[in-house]
């Protein structure tokens, strides 16, 4: 039987079913996507914390010493 040949009351449950299924399955999935995105910046930032720190202190100091540099 086909969505098409039931009543419209039952035709409206049955979508209401379906939409709130593939809701759920999109939810999950853009969860899992999520998780994903935030283990990959975990281990990257885990594997060069030295690096990005020493990258963000070279800038600040670059920084620093401009402005304290006599014109």
């Amino acid at each position: 039987m086909k969505l098409r040949e039931l009543p419209m009351r039952l035709w409206c449950l049955a979508l209401l079913v379906r939409s709130g299924r593939a809701r759920g399955q999109t939810t999950v999935e853009y969860m899992l996507m999520l998780a994903t995105v935030v283990a990959m910046v975990v281990i990257f930032g885990v594997m060069f914390h030295r690096k990005i720190a020493g990258g963000f202190f070279t800038v600040v100091g670059m920084i620093i010493g401009s402005s304290a540099a006599p014109r």
